[in-house]
């Protein structure tokens, strides 16, 4: 593998089933040299086998498809080019030209549907009054200067936040069969209402069971100090919010929050931050099942040996009252189902990372990767993962993959290091990269990875390991370096090295 094979790394996002369970739709996006940018499309994947999967859009860059409940309608994100902001489109499911139904000035970051089909909540970010282009009169290096009296005021990929706070909004979705206008001017959208009105971020909104109210995720305004976010409810019309969890006396950093089907839980995931709020180092993300009706959060998942923040993943349900999240585990990621009471599946586990999962009409599709591909699309079948597509094929066609090869090693005073060797062709002896992850509290796992494959085509061999402070082999392991970074973990990565 070449950098110039780059362009052919399809990632493929979490899959949205439509609700009969026929068949799912994914992203499919990857790098685009001339562009300089990420761009996709959906790809509509069936499950029956004598189909084959084809591209359902042509946008420059479209993500993050979702079916109604109803299914009749496809709502996804569409990024027109490198340098706009990603709007809000629907179309019909059975086909046809797609409407935009947002003019966000920054852009719609994640949205959800309604359970009665007809409305869509959505985040996105709402820029102080001539700040970022909402002025005309008002050009960048004629914004006013940023006076900063909080620890929170940016994020990475977001820049300052304190004078565009993401909040939440309510849009109907339009009659797609309707008559469109005949005038040249802009096509009239929808009104979008704004449901908050918070001087923190907005995250994770998704509406009640009963389509009542709207659930989501922010930092209350007095904890600047701390890392703390709570669960609050809004009603549809608008209001005050309130917090309902999580509930108890030490501090918690939710990331989800999604109600279960039958109405009676809350599921969220959420990571302790100890008493202080600010404690984060190799805190396991927990997933909490809370009774929507009051009571206390009951951990479902083991904080100690379990971690569900897997990249991209969610909450999805199953059924009345079960959840589908994914966990980090020993260099893979699985999926496992939980149900609200206290038991639990894995349903997919091995040699694979799963980057999604997502359940309908009694179907259960997943998004993966492996040593051989980049993402993939299978359904549950019988037991057993069944593939429905091969996005990687061009990529396995044109380039040699090297599959790693597993390794463990015992650092010097017996512990086990696990990771991977990626080696090169040819007889050597070669020169060797020993490749460092950074967190520490993260990964390398089996799916393919880029890097090694470009340095191995180079002619390099190439050890990655997970020594200690590394996410997915339980606490113990994380917190093994926390105050003494340079002693334990350098102490694994020479060992592999040696081995």
């Amino acid at each position: 593998m070449k950098p110039e094979h780059l362009a052919m790394l399809n990632s493929v996002s979490a899959p949205a089933v439509h609700p009969d369970g026929s068949r799912a739709v994914v992203s499919v996006t990857r790098p685009d040299f001339t562009a300089d940018s990420y761009v996709g499309q959906l790809w509509s994947v069936p499950i029956d086998q004598e189909k084959l999967p084809r591209r359902i859009t042509r946008g420059f860059r479209d993500t993050a498809p979702a079916f109604s409940p109803d299914g009749l309608v496809l709502a996804f994100l569409r990024t027109g080019g490198p340098s706009s902001k990603a709007q809000l489109y629907v179309v019909e499911a059975g086909g046809g030209e797609p409407q935009v139904i947002t003019n966000r000035l920054l852009g719609v970051e994640c949205f959800a549907w309604s359970p009665d089909s007809h409305r869509i909540v959505f985040s996105s970010r709402e820029p102080d009054a001539g700040r970022y282009g909402s002025s005309e009169a008002v050009t960048a290096d004629a914004e006013a200067p940023r006076l900063i009296t909080s620890y929170q005021y940016r994020l990475n990929g977001a820049g300052y936040t304190r004078d565009k706070p993401q909040q939440a909004f309510v849009v109907d979705v339009p009659e797609l069969g309707g008559e469109p206008s005949t005038q040249p001017a802009a096509p009239s959208l929808p009104e979008a209402r704004q449901l908050t009105f918070l001087t923190t971020d907005v995250c994770s909104a998704v509406f009640a069971t009963d389509g009542s109210a709207v659930f989501f995720v922010a930092a209350p305004a007095e904890s600047d100090d701390n890392l703390a976010t709570s669960i609050y409810k809004v009603s549809v019309t608008g209001g005050e919010p309130v917090a309902v969890g999580p509930v108890g006396s030490v501090p918690q950093a939710v990331q989800e929050v999604r109600q279960s089907r039958d109405g009676k839980w809350l599921f969220y995931i959420a990571r302790d931050l100890g008493r202080s709020g600010r404690d984060f180092v190799a805190r396991n993300a927990v997933l909490y099942g809370l009774p929507a009706g009051g009571g206390a959060p009951a951990a479902l998942t083991d904080p100690e040996l379990m971690d569900v923040s897997a990249p991209g993943g969610r909450i999805e349900l199953r059924g009345p009252d079960r959840a589908l999240v994914l966990n980090n585990a020993q260099g893979t990621v699985e999926l496992l189902e939980l149900g609200a009471t206290g038991d639990h599946s894995l349903v997919v586990h091995g040699e694979a990372t799963v980057t999604g999962a997502a359940w309908a009409g009694g179907s259960m599709f997943v998004s993966l990767g492996d040593p051989s591909t980049h993402g993939d699309v299978a359904v549950f079948d019988g037991g057993q993962l069944r593939l429905l597509t091969d996005f990687s094929a061009v990529l396995r066609t044109e380039t040699e993959i090297v599959v790693p090869q597993e390794l463990t090693f015992a650092a010097s005073d017996g512990y086990p290091v696990h990771g991977w060797l990626v080696r090169p062709a040819g007889k050597g002896p070669h020169p060797v990269l020993l490749n460092i992850h950074g967190g520490p509290f993260a990964q390398f796992t089996v799916a393919l990875f880029d890097e090694a494959q470009v340095y191995a085509a180079a002619g390099y061999a190439v050890l990655m390991c997970n020594p200690r402070g590394s996410a997915g082999y339980g606490r113990d392991h994380g917190l093994a370096i926390r105050g003494r970074l340079g002693t334990d973990d350098m102490q694994d990565v020479l060992a592999f090295l040696d081995g």
